[in-house]
């Protein structure tokens, strides 16, 4: 499903690039592509690699953009911002891509997303979420929905499925995990939830025991956090034996 769903947005998006303007002479329209191959978000990689690809078949079996079949060309962010920013100089200043894809992660993708306005290139963020994308500028999409609507569903999810209304949070320290955090508080205690413990933990570590004990100490009725698979794997471990 994850790859039909990829596919299908990157497909109708790329089809408007019909208005792009001017391409250097060439063979092929270059895409750029930005995927975590390495990193905490590692795991997703291969589906969303995938999709890209997918898509790129559809595409060139159509007759490619502007007579040009599709080539992408794809650099690892790392799932980290530097990392990030040096490939996405590399595909813009070295492949002269004039589309940027992917991004995964608000916290990597947000200096990219500053960077193709600057130089206007096309930047498509998938699945960035981070409502502050939309004060970037013209040249930056989303194809995802934003943490304003996801702390909203997520709050009436918890209380309504659960029936409680003490919650012990926990999100990454990032700017996909604190602004998702900001927006299911504001919206827990709009319905009458309250935050017994809000804890921000840092990606890549091994040991996530100490927050776990902070998360659980004031007693929640119920935990609502968010976590990469890397992290998530750790914590769920930890939180079972303990």
């Amino acid at each position: 499903m994850r790859r039909c769903i990829f596919t299908t947005v990157i497909a109708s998006l790329l089809c408007l690039l019909v208005g792009v303007g001017s391409v250097s002479a060439g063979e092929t329209f270059k895409v750029g592509i930005l995927c975590p191959i390495t990193g905490t978000q590692a795991v997703m990689s291969e589906d969303l690699m995938t999709g890209f690809k997918l898509a790129q078949e559809e595409i060139n079996a159509a007759g490619g953009i502007m007579g040009k079949p599709v080539e992408l060309i794809i650099e690892d962010t790392e799932t980290r911002p530097a990392p990030g920013m040096d490939a996405a100089r590399k595909l813009i200043e070295v492949d002269g891509v004039k589309v940027l894809l992917g991004g995964f992660s608000s916290g990597v993708a947000m200096p990219i997303a500053k960077y193709c306005q600057k130089k206007g290139v096309l930047g498509i963020f998938s699945p960035c979420s981070s409502p502050h994308f939309k004060d970037v500028g013209s040249y930056i999409f989303l194809t995802n929905a934003t943490d304003m609507a996801k702390g909203k569903v997520i709050a009436e999810f918890a209380i309504g499925d659960s029936g409680k209304k003490k919650f012990g949070l926990m999100f990454p320290n990032n700017a996909f995990g604190i602004a998702l955090l900001e927006e299911t508080i504001k919206n827990l205690e709009a319905m009458g939830g309250e935050v017994t413990t809000k804890v921000v933990y840092e990606l890549n570590k091994v040991d996530y025991k100490a927050e776990l004990q902070r998360l659980f100490a004031k007693k929640p009725e119920a935990i609502i956090g968010t976590w990469y698979a890397k992290e998530g794997l750790v914590t769920a471990k930890q939180a079972y034996e303990m």
